[in-house]
């Protein structure tokens, strides 16, 4: 759980109560929801437990997800409206401002839109 960045996933929550309020997930706390959603899963044979590769990736903070993802880059251009010779209108990509998890990303570039 500490690889998680807390304010992406408290969003996301935010969201997910204000789409499905009486959802009974909705009164978990965040282990529990990311268990629920597939993002935290327990190892009964090894007796472990831990984030999920999607819980990373989806909630995880920018270092952790760098780290296990070292290929991944997040990476938006956007090349409409374009004026002469520009190379893209807009761009978004890690710069150190934003954690880099997909729910950041996905959120970032659907309001680009």
């Amino acid at each position: 759980m500490d690889d998680i960045d807390i304010p992406t996933l408290e969003r996301y929550r935010i969201m997910f109560k204000t789409d499905n309020p009486d959802h009974i997930w909705n009164e978990l706390d965040h282990k529990e929801f990311l268990k629920q959603l597939g993002g935290y899963a327990i190892n009964r044979k090894e007796g472990t437990d831990g984030l999920t590769m999607a819980g990373l990736l989806m909630f995880g903070k920018g270092l952790p997800v760098r780290e296990r993802f070292d290929n991944l880059r997040m990476d938006y251009i956007d090349k409409s409206h374009l004026i002469g010779d520009q190379r893209y209108s807009d761009r978004l990509t890690y710069d150190g401002t934003w954690e880099n998890n997909l729910f950041n990303f996905g959120s970032t570039v659907i309001n680009v839109n």
